[in-house]
């Protein structure tokens, strides 16, 4: 499962490879890291997402004026309200994991967006497999101030 992920990631992303804490991904710039996954329905962090969210500490631990936007998504499955809560659900699991680390309150804010941003064509009613629909169920950390890194 993790190779997929890994694959989808770089698919959706185009990771630059260079050493670069950063990436500019559809007009923001995030933190160049794999997308924090999700099983179908639920709002539990996998254990393959831990070292990206020690990632994310580490981040905002070496840059520590950086603010981010936590922003969680889900797939097109599923009812519209009720993905919309479960993406909310999302992106306080991953806050709450990062605040319990020590990074403080006023540099985190949780948002979901349930299906308004799929990175790919798999929205209601179009057929896709289980991996395509993997991709959306993902949570990004965006940088609110990238003036603060230079960009």
């Amino acid at each position: 499962s993790t190779r997929k992920e890994s694959s989808a990631a770089s698919d959706v992303y185009k990771r630059q490879e260079k050493n670069d804490h950063f990436i500019e991904a559809r007009n923001q710039v995030m933190l160049n890291i794999k997308p924090i996954y999700f099983d179908l329905n639920k709002a539990t962090i996998k254990p393959s997402s831990e070292p990206e969210l020690q990632m994310v500490f580490d981040l905002m631990n070496k840059y520590p004026e950086i603010i981010i936007q936590i922003k969680a998504h889900t797939d097109s499955k599923g009812r519209e309200d009720s993905n919309l809560k479960l993406s909310v659900k999302r992106a306080y699991t991953s806050m709450n994991w990062l605040l319990e680390k020590g990074i403080h309150k006023d540099r985190l804010f949780a948002v979901g967006f349930g299906e308004k941003e799929l990175v790919n064509e798999c929205k209601s009613f179009v057929k896709c497999s289980d991996e395509k629909h993997q991709e959306n169920r993902r949570t990004e950390f965006v940088i609110l101030n990238p003036v603060v890194i230079g960009r």
